[in-house]
């Protein structure tokens, strides 16, 4: 059987639930990325609709089941058991209704409560080709309260960035935007194929999958290790790697702790692509403790990259380096003991500062860091 015909008779199934008030254009979008439809007037939904649409994506078939929830108050209680096992969940509002907008709490604390922590949402404003009745804004706004007073206006994109959501704003009337929702949302810092959901899963689960079924957004593990007598979460962000999801990257780095730089020592593109990640990293945290990973040391024998290349950017970089291979489990949970183990030291040696002079009798309290990553 060829990895086509597997993969067309085994899909990726991904379960994608839409929330948000009622006349958002909720079933509108699941309509126009189902049928390439739009219709003026669709009935309001009652309980929730069911659509399906499959497609090929990296050369795998996704077949999304997409859930679309009444918004109306007397549905409400309903909507927890759709959210139950959804992978991805759509948090729709109208750009010309703030009311819908400001509804968006209610729906993500519902969200929190019912669905899965691995969930994938995106925040996504509907009705973009109402521009000229706008009420809420795309991107950030400067607002001058009074003289000399300013304030940024609440957006869809800075709701979306506080909660480490995805964001985009859609007409399913033009269709715009709305297949590159769906397309954006699934896959899974490093380049695609080295093997960053793999060395995750190893080091969450000391597991290992010859075919790791395709991430959905950004892929999410968590683990607890004892360092140093104390107890440190790790909370792992798995990101995609393809050019397409370049963009969607800074939303998961700002305010990490530690990241991990990962190539394939079999492919020294993986390797040279090191800088430009290196790039993206330190615009969005350049205070982040990082590691340098040569993955798959399995495979020594289709080496393309010498371990001293590896060494050499870590050392130039001043950052940790070692190779692994999350197949094997070599070197996994060693370099996360390692980086746990500096990011406490750090903790330590930012109290030790804590009280700096910076006038007669005045001093200030530096920020120290928690210990999760």
């Amino acid at each position: 059987m060829s990895l086509n015909e597997q993969n067309f008779q085994d899909p990726v199934r991904v379960k994608v639930v839409v929330i948000g008030d009622m006349c958002v254009g909720k079933t509108a979008i699941a309509h126009r990325f189902t049928k390439n439809a739009f219709e003026e007037k669709l009935p309001h939904t009652v309980g929730a609709s069911y659509y399906i649409r499959s497609m090929e994506i990296e050369g795998r078939t996704i077949l999304f089941q997409i859930w679309d929830t009444a918004g109306q108050e007397r549905f409400r209680s309903l909507v927890p058991m759709y959210l139950r096992d959804a992978d991805i969940a759509l948090l729709v509002y109208d750009i010309t209704s703030k009311e819908t907008f400001h509804s968006l709490e209610l729906w993500r604390t519902e969200l929190l409560t019912s669905a899965p922590c691995h969930v994938t949402t995106a925040v996504v404003g509907n009705k973009s080709d109402l521009g000229a009745k706008r009420q809420i804004e795309s991107t950030v706004r400067i607002h001058v309260i009074r003289a000399g007073m300013l304030a940024l206006k609440k957006t869809g994109r800075a709701y979306a960035v506080k909660h480490r959501m995805l964001y985009t704003e859609t007409s399913a009337k033009l269709g715009t935007n709305v297949e590159e929702l769906f397309y954006d949302l699934v896959v899974i810092i490093g380049d695609s194929g080295v093997g960053k959901t793999s060395i995750a899963q190893r080091f969450a689960q000391d597991s290992f999958s010859e075919n790791t079924a395709m991430s959905v957004g950004a892929g999410y593990f968590v683990k607890h290790l004892e360092i140093e007598d104390r107890k440190v979460q790790f909370q792992i962000w798995d990101t995609a790697g393809q050019e397409n999801f370049r963009s969607l990257v800074p939303m998961f780095l700002r305010d990490a702790k530690i990241a991990l730089l990962v190539y394939d020592i079999t492919s020294m593109e993986s390797f040279l692509n090191l800088e430009a990640w290196q790039s993206d990293l330190l615009t969005a945290e350049p205070e982040v403790t990082v590691a340098v990973i040569g993955n798959k040391s399995d495979l020594k024998d289709y080496r393309k990259v010498e371990v001293r290349k590896g060494q050499g950017y870590a050392n130039r970089h001043k950052m940790l380096f070692t190779e692994t291979s999350a197949k094997r489990g070599t070197n996994v949970e060693e370099i996360f003991f390692e980086l746990g183990s500096q990011l406490l030291q750090r903790n330590v040696q930012e109290k030790s500062e804590q009280n700096i002079k910076v006038g007669p009798g005045e001093s200030m309290s530096k920020k120290v860091r928690d210990c999760c990553l």
